[in-house]
């Protein structure tokens, strides 16, 4: 396995989330997935990972939401990302400002799923930095 072979997914969406896991699985790549419904569940699961991880966050989640979690993430003593993708359905202007201003590596609107995983693999097939 290659480092950054898991991926936290934060999405509250479950038809969203079967659909990252399908494309996921198109790309034949052995990544393992945990998921968690919103941010405060992201928040909890993360001091289990205990390998390098990439960060696959929704913004629109209930409790947390995308940019709280990125924040309380960066702020906090918890395991960072080697890279954080942002996933939504978010095309506004001022949202892709702010994941940039928070240091997010790539921005995906959902309708570009099946791009936003061919970077995620290729990333986590050249062994995130």
């Amino acid at each position: 396995m290659t480092s950054c072979s898991t991926v936290l997914l934060a999405e509250d969406d479950e038809v969203d989330m079967i659909a990252f896991r399908r494309a996921l699985a198109k790309t034949g790549v052995d990544i393992t997935l945990i998921h968690a419904i919103d941010g405060q569940e992201a928040l909890e699961k993360i001091p289990d990972i205990d390998e390098p991880y990439v960060a696959v966050i929704d913004l629109n989640m209930p409790r947390i939401n995308g940019f709280e979690l990125i924040d309380a993430i960066q702020a906090s003593d918890l395991p960072k990302p080697d890279k954080i993708f942002v996933l939504t359905t978010s095309l506004h202007a001022r949202d892709r400002l702010d994941a940039w201003n928070r240091h997010v590596d790539y921005y995906f609107s959902k309708d570009q799923l099946d791009e936003g995983v061919r970077v995620l693999t290729t990333e986590i097939g050249a062994g995130c930095p």
